[in-house]
Formats: structure tokens, sequence, C-alpha cells
């Protein structure tokens, strides 16, 4: 049985003792009751005290509630709830327009200044784009040297394909690499760099990894047997500038070839020129992508472990996620700052305006309030001082982390500089969701944590789009020669203005949708909870009652 019904039964058994007594039974001293009884009683009069008393105190009780009373009770209660929701609303709508304004939009812009087209670490695929995150990269690169065929034909490595190959070729077990037709021990033959020497040579990807150019050239997968008109043909072109060749003569070669073929007498040159036509047309398209294929994958698999295996590519990746862990955990951490401040100096200036600026102080100068406004805008900031802590640390993970994603996507794709900024804003927002997720605070249910997370992903999506956004309005208002130069300071305030405005919503968007039905329960235990205070309010004014009659009656 609960406390409140236990309460209830005592009230219930006190009050009907009460009722059942008539008449009031002080106990006082026995002169008094004397001079009471000495003069004649008005009986009349105490018969209508009972009477004022019974009507003032009524001791019935109905428990018999019409729905539509529970109902219209119940609908006041949720009333009320969505209120609070909707001033819960406004407030934060003012607060994601600050923060907006204030933190990617803001400090944000700030910080993307630093940005640069592919990250901040140099990678081999945008090397091979001719996008370096360092001059010193750059600089290596064109200062490489000339391309010296000596070395790359000249290479141990080479020289030892190329004697094995001749030895099968002397027993007829050589194929052409790319016709795959049998190479006869009178057949001039070449060894070939599939990725020609010369491609190599001038890879920046190659340079970037510091890989030896004679080394990554000659190997097993790179060198490939063919005639030696195929290979002069080919010369320092890729596999499908070759093959594009090929392909642009072809109809010029088949007429030729048909021409020579009807010839019933052929000079040597023709004869030469016929097989030389000939060699050119076997080539299978398939089986040279192939062996090309084959050397690249193998090429690329090296220079990647050269690279990104390397003690230098590690400290650039370790110096530059400090750098940009220590500019996000800067923004976070001023922009809350930013943030208090803003917020303190509102409340002050709404203060000012219902109480007038000295509030209290009409003997104090101007100078004197205007300092303890200031004094108190300070101490509130100061008292922030963990959460900025928590901030920069926050900022600061966020920060390393987008880095490192950053690298690992532009070891694929180029990314822009509003990419970059696209990654760590997203990345930050994304982190935040899945501490909240895996890591919510002490109380909150896991569908509570989910429902917050949702939010905060949301949040995030929505600075990317800002920032997506914010190139395009950039470019309307700079069109305009009047405004051009407030240009950057207009775009944070529009786009951040938008951005803080459409979270707002989203997420109150979210909160009505309510995916986890996390908004049901809290309605649920805001209902609960006001009806508990209200029959608490009734239970205390009962007691109160039931102690004056325990008073006043024996």
């Amino acid at each position: 049985m609960s406390n409140s019904v236990q309460r209830f039964i005592k009230r219930k058994k006190t009050l009907q003792m009460a009722k059942d007594r008539h008449g009031l039974s002080l106990v006082v001293d026995k002169s008094l009751i004397d001079g009471f009884m000495a003069p004649k009683v008005d009986f009349q009069a105490i018969k209508q005290i009972e009477e004022n008393f019974d009507k003032k105190y009524e001791f019935e009780v109905n428990t018999d509630v019409p729905d539509h009373e529970v109902k219209e009770l119940l609908g006041i209660i949720e009333t009320e709830y969505d209120d609070q929701k909707f001033n819960n609303l406004l407030s934060a709508c003012k607060n994601d327009v600050l923060s907006a304004l204030v933190g990617p939009f803001g400090l944000g812009s700030l910080v993307a200044m630093g940005d640069k087209n592919g990250g901040n670490v140099d990678t081999i695929n945008n090397a091979r784009e001719g996008v370096y995150a360092t001059d010193k990269e750059k600089q290596l690169y064109e200062s490489r040297g000339d391309y010296d065929s000596s070395k790359y034909h000249g290479h141990k490595d080479y020289i030892g394909t190329n004697r094995q190959d001749s030895e099968q070729q002397k027993n007829g077990t050589l194929n052409d690499a790319y016709t795959d037709n049998k190479i006869s021990s009178r057949d001039k033959r070449d060894l070939d760099h599939t990725i020609s020497s010369k491609e190599i040579h001038d890879d920046p990807g190659r340079v970037l990894a510091e890989k030896n150019g004679a080394d990554a050239a000659n190997t097993q997968t790179n060198l490939n047997s063919t005639e030696r008109t195929i290979n002069r043909a080919k010369g320092s072109k890729t596999t499908e500038e070759f093959i594009e060749y090929l392909e642009r003569t072809k109809p010029e070669r088949k007429n030729k070839i048909q021409e020579l073929s009807n010839k019933s007498n052929l000079t040597v040159k023709e004869q030469k020129e016929l097989k030389k036509l000939k060699a050119l047309d076997s080539v299978d398209e398939n089986k040279i992508r192939e062996k090309d294929e084959q050397a690249r994958k193998s090429y690329n698999s090296d220079l990647n472990k050269e690279y990104y295996l390397s003690k230098k590519f590690a400290i650039n990746v370790a110096k530059t996620g400090v750098k940009e862990g220590a500019k996000m955990g800067l923004q976070q951490a001023m922009g809350l700052v930013f943030c208090e401040f803003f917020q303190a100096t509102f409340d002050e200036a709404k203060d000012v305006y219902h109480h007038g600026f000295k509030a209290g102080s009409e003997n104090d100068s101007f100078f004197h309030v205007l300092k303890k406004r200031f004094l108190r805008i300070a101490s509130r900031i100061a008292t922030r001082w963990k959460d900025v802590f928590k901030a920069f640390g926050a900022g600061f993970i966020s920060g390393f982390l987008s880095n490192l994603v950053t690298v690992v996507i532009n070891m694929f794709v180029r990314t822009g500089k509003r990419m970059v900024r696209i990654i760590r804003e997203g990345f930050f927002s994304l982190l935040k969701a899945v501490k909240m997720l895996c890591f919510p605070p002490k109380g909150m249910t896991f569908a509570q944590a989910a429902h917050e997370s949702s939010k905060l992903i949301a949040t995030g999506l929505m600075v990317v789009g800002g920032i997506a956004l914010e190139q395009h309005i950039d470019n309307l208002i700079k069109a305009s020669p009047m405004i051009e130069p407030f240009a950057d300071i207009i775009t944070t305030v529009i786009v951040g203005a938008l951005t803080g405005l459409a979270t707002t919503f989203i997420v109150y968007g979210i909160d009505k949708l309510d995916l986890f039905k996390v908004n049901d329960k809290e309605k649920h235990e805001y209902v609960m909870g006001k009806m508990e205070a209200n029959l608490n309010n009734l239970f205390k004014k009962g007691e109160f009652l039931v102690e004056e009659l325990s008073f006043s009656y024996v």
C-alpha cells in the first residue's frame, strides 16, 4: 500500500472521529468553567456556531470525478508542457543562431583560412595531380633531374632479366608478352618497361616516396619481352596512349598490309615493312592492358608501402594532426567563451531595460556601474572554465581525427579547401553523437541517448549544408560592387543565421517525430509529476486541517 493511500486512510479516520464528536471539549481552568456556566447560556447562538462550523468544514469526500473534468485537467497540464517546449525552442533558436555565428561560420571561417586544397599532408594521389601541401616536396620534385635512359637500361635487374629471356628465346620457349606469339631465335626482341622508365622517372608519386627510379622501373612485373617493332612503336607512351595510337593508325595499316600482301614480288625493304605492320596488328589489347594493370598494381603498392609506412609521413601526420587539433580545440573553446559573453551581455542589457542602468545603485557613477556589470559578465564566464577545457579537449580530438580522415581520403581523391572544412565540422558533430550514444550522461537511458545523438547528427548535417551553401551566397553578394567589401561578414551572418534557424527547426522536428518515443515518456512523467505535486499540496492542506481538528477536538 502506497504512502499516499495510507495518509488518505489516516485522514479519513481522523475526520470521521472529529465529525462523530459534537460540541467543544476544551480542557480549561475550573474557575473559567464556573464563570462560563454562571451567566445564562444562549443555546441558539451555540447551535448557530455549530451549523456554521459544519458548513465551513465539509468532511464528505467525493471520489466520483466526471471524465470531462479529468480530460480538462490533463489538457491544461499537457498545454503547460507544450508551452514549456515552445519556450525552450525559442531559447534554443537564439542559442543555435548565436553558436552558428560564433562557431563554424565565425571562428570556423578564420580557422579555415589555413586550409589547403588536398589537406595538410602530401599524398601520392595529390602529388600526381600537381597539388602539394608543402613547398619542400614541390621543390624536391622540380629538382629531380633529367631523365637518363642509361641508368634504367643499365640496371642490374634489367640486365639479368634480359639475359634470362635471351636464353628462353634461343630455346624457343619465349612468348611475346603483348601478342602471346612465339618469339623465334631469329626475331629481334626488346625487353620493354611496360610502365615506361621515363614515366616512372617523372612520376611525382615516386619522387614523394623518395623511391629510386631505376629500382622502381626494373621489377619483374614491369619488364616484358616483345618484338622490337612493337617496343619501338610504343616508346615512352603509356599503355592507353599506345592502344589509342594503334586504333588511330589501324585503317591505314590494314590497307598497307593488304596492298603489300597482294604483291607477288616484294623487295627486302617491303618485306621488313610488312613484317613490322603485321607485328603491330597482332598486338592484343587485352594482353597489353593485363600486363600494364599488373605492373601498375605492383608499382603503386610498392610506392604506397614505401611512403605511407615511412617515418616522414608519420611525422607529418602527427604534426598536422596536433596543429589541426589545436585549431579546432581553440575554435570550440573560444566559441563557448564568446557565446557565454554574448549571452551574459544580452542578459545585462535586458536587466538595464527592465530596471534601469544603475539597478538600485543610484549613487554610483556611470563608469562604476559599467565596471560592475562587466565584472559580472567576466565572473559568469569564469564559472565556465571547466566547460571551456572540455570544449578544447573535444575539439582537439575531433580536429586530430578529422585531419587523419582527410589524409586517408586524399590518398584516393583530392579534397578541396571547403571539403577539408566540411570534414572537420562534420566529424566534430559525428564525434559528439558517438560520445553521447556510447557514454551517455548519468541517468540517461539508451533511447534518450539515441534521441539526442540523432539531433547532434542533424545539427552536423545542417552545418555541412551551410558550408556548402556559403560559397554560392558569397558569390551572389560579391556580384554587387557596393557591398562586395563586406561580403565575408554578410555571408557569415546570413549563412550562420540560416543554419542556426534550420538547426533549431530540424531538431524540433526530430522531437515531434520522436522515433525513440522519448518525448511521450517525458510528457507522461511531466503530467504525473504535476498531478503528484497537486496531490501533495492537497495532502498538506488536509494534514493542516487534521492537525487543527486534532488540537481542537478531544
